[in-house]
């Protein structure tokens, strides 16, 4: 029944909203940026720093990318996240989410402290 549903709404609006979101973090870095981005960095070199496959090529790509969806704006040498790219701190949350929850060496309080931490990491609190 859900699916039905969403092939209802594709249909009606002519796209899958879905897909769409996805079109917009699909590169394979901009989760790492968007945890950067949410810890404070904001330069090139520091998104590279902890990441020595991440070439200079593949970076400007993902951050191009991440300009042209208006995740992020770029001020002189510095990177910030837009409202719609700081929107995504719930669905980056719920990525740590299920990792925390599927993740059995911690116990019940240890996920409780860590949730609490990214929830106020990330602003949600």
């Amino acid at each position: 029944m859900v699916v039905k549903d969403m092939e209802f709404y594709s249909k009606k609006y002519g796209k899958n909203f879905v897909e769409e979101s996805i079109k917009s973090i699909s590169n394979k870095w901009t989760l790492h940026i968007f945890k950067d981005l949410f810890n404070g960095k904001t330069r090139f070199t520091e998104f590279q720093k902890e990441r020595p496959t991440l070439d200079n090529k593949s970076l400007t790509r993902c951050l191009n990318a991440m300009l042209e969806n208006d995740l992020i704006v770029k001020k002189g040498n510095e990177y910030f996240l837009t409202e719609k790219g700081i929107s995504f701190n719930r669905v980056y949350f719920e990525l740590v989410n299920f990792a925390i929850e599927n993740d059995s060496q911690y116990s019940s309080d240890e996920k409780l402290e860590i949730k609490n931490h990214y929830l106020e990491l990330l602003k949600l609190l």
